[in-house]
């Protein structure tokens, strides 16, 4: 197929499942969870080849609404990709990872590589970003988000040596808060 103007080459790692971190995470999770390439969801390569290493996680909602249909999750990411790409200028979908309503891991932009979700503050970030508006009064996190969620942030932590008995600090529209 032709490369589009937003594409490099595509890495050897896409045709086989997955970037080497989805692969490692999809053998320490077995069954327990649904995880999907950005190369079953038609994701293609971005343009951003800055390698980072992550230290932090930023989780986000997408303020859409949390697909549960695959092929509904597939045309969400396909539209956030789009959207981050041509309408904002970024290399590649903001997230490094997406979580849908049926708990779903679809992978983003490669953990290694530099996304753009969090202003100023990308490098050495982890973005995963949770389908749905879950602002009070809207959405909230179902029982399969909850473990996709929980055991994405295990494993990026186990993966990349990351203390998770360090203390957190979260914004909620604004406003800081800190928790553990």
């Amino acid at each position: 197929r032709p490369a589009s103007v937003y594409e490099v080459p595509e890495p050897a790692w896409l045709d086989k499942g997955g970037s080497p971190f989805l692969q490692r995470f999809k053998s320490f999770v077995g069954t327990a969870l649904s995880v999907v390439s950005r190369y079953a969801w038609g994701g293609g390569a971005g343009r951003n080849d800055k390698k980072h290493a992550p230290a932090l996680v930023t989780v986000h909602h997408t303020d859409g609404h949390p697909r549960t249909l695959f092929s509904d999750s597939v045309e969400e990411m396909r539209g956030y990709r789009a959207y981050h790409m041509k309408t904002r200028g970024w290399a590649d979908i903001g997230y490094h990872f997406v979580i849908d309503g049926a708990g779903r891991v679809l992978e983003g932009v490669h953990s290694d590589i530099v996304a753009s979700h969090t202003l100023n503050n990308n490098t050495n970030n982890l973005g995963i970003a949770m389908m749905g508006n879950f602002e009070p009064g809207h959405d909230q996190l179902n029982d399969k988000q909850k473990a996709s969620l929980q055991g994405l942030i295990s494993y990026i932590a186990y993966d990349y040596g990351m203390n998770t008995s360090d203390r957190c600090d979260y914004k909620w529209h604004g406003k800081k808060r800190s928790g553990y």
